[in-house]
């Protein structure tokens, strides 16, 4: 299940001084935590700041944004704690189950979330704001990605173009969401956006991580098999990225159906294509 959120006309961002998250851990157990998270990883933590959406609200035709400041370490405690509970318990000392379990006996008082709004509620959940950008041409082509097995967060699935989280330099911007669309898209792909190309279309939270993400469409200049080729000579997207993959509609149910997708790549492919999930179940049964 994804949980979804329509975004009614104009887009309003309103920054708050103040954040309600409130964690159960202290600083000290933050990095312990993130440290179980790394695991047997080579992977690079870092406990940078990032931007937590605290509610969504819509009135007439506009839908208001509201976003403080959270920290990475905040994120892997919370909705990434819960999302790999299952997986850490039995790898765990005793001392670090009971803490893990501190996080997750919160979650279990309120319950499973029954819509959007009832995940932003929840003020132990950081909540840290991500986007998922699906590049396409005038031709109707869509860029897809593999991530390596160095990013921390959804290594080695097919995602949209580029997936990112809002950080302090965005929050400092005008517009947070399409200043994280830009840069995300140029540190990953060496690409450089236009903001009047981006459309923000929908926010989602996927079941498992919890994790709210707007998604976001933009539209390239040319042909995307000319683009993907220039982002392959640049070499910046395989710092995050192993593949990239120029597909059309009609091929998207078959790559469903063959590859690990993320759950906000699933929810985006099926706003461009909204057959294409269920073909992948009847192509599959």
């Amino acid at each position: 299940m994804v949980f979804e959120r329509d975004l009614k006309g104009r887009l309003l961002i309103t920054k708050a001084e103040h954040s309600s998250f409130s964690s159960p851990y202290n600083e000290k157990e933050k990095q312990l935590i993130a440290e179980i998270f790394r695991g047997n990883r080579k992977i690079d933590l870092f406990n940078g700041e990032n931007v937590r959406l605290e509610a969504v609200r819509s009135k007439g035709n506009t839908t208001e944004l509201i976003l403080s400041r959270a920290r990475f370490f905040d994120f892997i405690s919370s909705n990434m704690l819960l999302l790999n509970y299952e997986k850490w318990l039995p790898h765990t000392a005793e001392a670090e189950k009971q803490l893990i379990e501190r996080e997750k006996r919160l979650f279990d008082a309120d319950g499973s979330p029954t819509c959007f709004d009832d995940i932003l509620r929840r003020t132990y959940l950081s909540n840290i704001l991500a986007v998922s950008v699906m590049l396409s041409d005038q031709e109707g082509n869509y860029l897809l990605t593999r991530r390596n097995a160095s990013v921390a967060i959804s290594s080695e699935m097919m995602s949209v173009a580029v997936t990112g989280s809002l950080d302090d330099t965005d929050f400092q911007q005008d517009n947070p969401v399409t200043s994280c669309v830009i840069r995300e898209t140029l540190e990953e792909l060496g690409l450089t956006l236009d903001e009047s190309s981006i459309t923000v279309k929908k926010i989602v939270a996927g079941e498992k991580k919890l994790q709210p993400i707007l998604l976001c469409d933009a539209v390239v200049p040319g042909s995307l098999i000319d683009v993907k080729t220039v982002i392959e000579n640049g070499q910046s997207y395989t710092a995050e990225n192993s593949e990239l993959i120029v597909v059309t509609k009609n091929r998207l149910p078959k790559l469903l159906r063959e590859c690990r997708f993320t759950e906000a790549a699933m929810k985006h492919i099926e706003l461009h294509c909204p057959f294409a999930l269920q073909s992948a179940s009847q192509e599959g049964a």
